[in-house]
């Protein structure tokens, strides 16, 4: 059975790996529980321009929610200086229910472009953006740490 199950999930990233592509990510699969993926920031943020590594572990999924971590610095209401995302991430994915890395990806571009500043990791990102100073010093960082 554990045969079965690992060329399932291999078949699965193939197929998986092959969207993201369509979707401009670069998938780097370390093991089968954990991948690197590469996004570009989205045009509509303050991260266009800037090229961001994500780690993924996947232990449990879809049935427990990915941990992710930024591999790469950026200033953002929902990420700490260490790179995660934290429970609020993990907490809405579980509610609106993601089926594949794709989906996955998909949201996670999404908080890029839409932070939640009232769930922050970051408390001063967080301010900043309800202050309105927030974009300007988040396209700094992509500037310095993103490029």
């Amino acid at each position: 059975a554990m045969a079965l199950d690992l060329t399932k999930n291999y078949r699965n990233y193939k197929k998986s790996n092959i969207v993201l592509l369509f979707r401009n990510y670069v998938v780097e699969k370390i093991t089968d529980t954990e991948w690197s993926i590469t996004l570009a920031g989205p045009e509509q943020s303050p991260f266009a321009g800037g090229i961001f590594v994500v780690n993924i572990k996947l232990d449990g999924f879809p049935f427990k929610a990915p941990v992710f971590t930024l591999k790469t610095k950026i200033y953002h209401p929902n990420v700490d200086e260490n790179g995660r995302s934290g429970r609020y991430v993990g907490d809405w994915i579980k509610r609106a229910p993601v089926k594949n890395i794709v989906q996955v990806m998909d949201k996670v571009r999404s908080l890029l472009i839409a932070p939640n500043a009232d769930n922050p990791m970051n408390v001063q990102a967080a301010t900043d953006f309800k202050n309105g100073t927030w974009e300007q010093k988040a396209k700094q960082w992509t500037n310095t740490y993103a490029k």
